[in-house]
């Protein structure tokens, strides 16, 4: 992928390789908190649904941790918003 360039920006800008392997590694990252994400409200149901003291009990921390991993993907995304303004306005 490296060296290959992407006119989709509609003003005919090109978006060198390494962009574009920067935002699919961002979109990795986020999809990989979204899993984690899936995961820990699986087992917060199942935690719920036996009602056994100590598994509810652990619901706080996954709560915590899905709260903790919903802050991060704005972040992820935001970082990458910015290095695109960057490299738009080098080359406007």
């Amino acid at each position: 992928m490296e060296g290959d360039t992407f006119s989709g920006l509609g003003n005919g800008t090109q978006l060198d390789g390494k962009v574009l392997q920067s935002f699919q590694k961002s979109f990795v990252q986020v999809q990989n908190i979204l899993d984690q994400n899936r995961l820990l409200i699986n087992e917060i149901n199942q935690n719920h649904e036996s009602k056994i003291p100590d598994n509810l009990g652990r619901n706080a921390t996954h709560l915590r941790q899905c709260l903790g991993q919903k802050v991060a993907i704005p972040l992820v995304l935001h970082r990458k918003r910015m290095h695109l303004s960057i490299f738009q306005d080098y080359f406007d």
